[in-house]
């Protein structure tokens, strides 16, 4: 499925046995703007934070977890 609202979409596929453990193996991403301010704001609000790295030129990403793990 896919929902579209403005400039931005979200996706969403299947494809695995639910019953199996998710923990570690489902991600969202987000492109932003700027992305030291957006660490900075989810920090401010208690959000733990992984390294920053770069997986390829011009990007960089930086992982955490929902409240639930």
């Amino acid at each position: 499925a896919e929902f579209k609202t403005g400039d931005s979409a979200l996706s969403i596929h299947g494809g695995r046995d639910m019953a199996s453990p998710t923990k570690g193996i489902c991600s969202v991403g987000f492109q932003v703007a700027d992305f030291d301010a957006a660490r900075a704001r989810l920090a401010s609000k208690g959000v733990v934070l992984g390294e920053p790295f770069s997986p390829c030129a011009d990007k960089r990403v930086s992982h955490f977890s929902d409240p639930d793990g």
